[in-house]
């Protein structure tokens, strides 16, 4: 009886855990490649955990290979067509006052089969100077797309990394209204909800930088010590970090630097080592 009871027990929580996770399917019909027939659009969410999700989207009769991203487990997706031929449109509707709202603009190209990131339209929380969320004010930013373009050589037609290039427009630019209300805390929402990773690194390597550059130093810094945390042998983020401790008059950037110029050393580029690293 008590077997019968755990086996039960654990049929139960195989159910749920499978209910749980189970993909959403979604169907809508209309004309994406501008051919003047109708197509079939198919998406999947499918959740990998409690915070993330994958989604693919399946265009056809077109050939292309379906559309995959990753993205956050609690969003809805919204596709239609655009005004404009061999175009799909997806909204990507986030709830609650940290929301992020995205409408992704995807065009055909019939010669490579394939369907291209052209624009993403985000609207995100506009944030005060203590780097809380300003309620009913919303910042709209636009990010226009080359047609190949690559990030760390992949092509990343990844949601998640448009509040990134936003961020990194902001930091190198430094406008008054982003300066008076970046802190460490309002990083730490974009690190949590978008995690340096490979894809991501270059971007919040150069986001440190621009920060660094403004005499934002301890946003950098606490940028950096992740970044060389999760990525020990990049070489450029150790100059970053030791510049930034110097600035600060933090002891710490002797080891950086010695790190940096062991790493440069070991690639055969000592030559191209900044005169400044010896002079400090």
């Amino acid at each position: 009886m008590k077997q019968l009871f755990l086996s039960t027990l654990f049929g139960l929580s195989l159910l749920f855990a499978q209910e749980e996770y189970a993909p959403e399917n979604f169907k809508v019909t209309f004309d994406a490649d501008g051919d003047g027939k109708v197509d079939t659009i198919e998406y999947t969410i499918q959740k990998t955990d409690t915070r993330n999700a994958e989604v693919k989207v399946k265009i056809y009769p077109t050939r292309a290979k379906p559309l995959t991203f990753t993205s956050g487990s609690n969003l809805n997706y919204e596709i239609s067509r655009c005004k404009q031929k061999e175009c799909i449109k997806i909204f990507d509707a986030d709830y609650g006052i940290w929301a992020e709202d995205t409408t992704s603009y995807y065009v055909y190209d019939r010669l490579k089969r394939s369907w291209f990131l052209k624009k993403s339209v985000l609207e995100m929380p506009t944030f005060d100077e203590y780097g809380g969320v300003i309620p009913m004010k919303r910042e709209r930013v636009v990010y226009n797309y080359e047609m190949s373009e690559r990030i760390d050589g992949e092509v990343f037609p990844n949601f998640a990394a448009h509040p990134l290039h936003a961020l990194e427009k902001k930091a190198k630019d430094m406008p008054e209204r982003f300066s008076n209300s970046v802190n460490i805390k309002y990083l730490r929402y974009y690190v949590e909800n978008y995690p340096i990773s490979k894809k991501t690194v270059t971007l919040y390597n150069n986001i440190a930088f621009y920060l660094s550059k403004h005499e934002f130093n301890d946003e950098a810094i606490y940028i950096l010590e992740k970044i060389v945390e999760l990525f020990p042998n990049r070489v450029v983020a150790y100059l970053n970090l030791g510049d930034a401790y110097f600035a600060e008059e933090n002891e710490a950037y002797k080891k950086m630097y010695e790190r940096y110029i062991k790493l440069m050393k070991e690639r055969g580029k000592e030559s191209r080592i900044p005169e400044r690293i010896y002079d400090r």
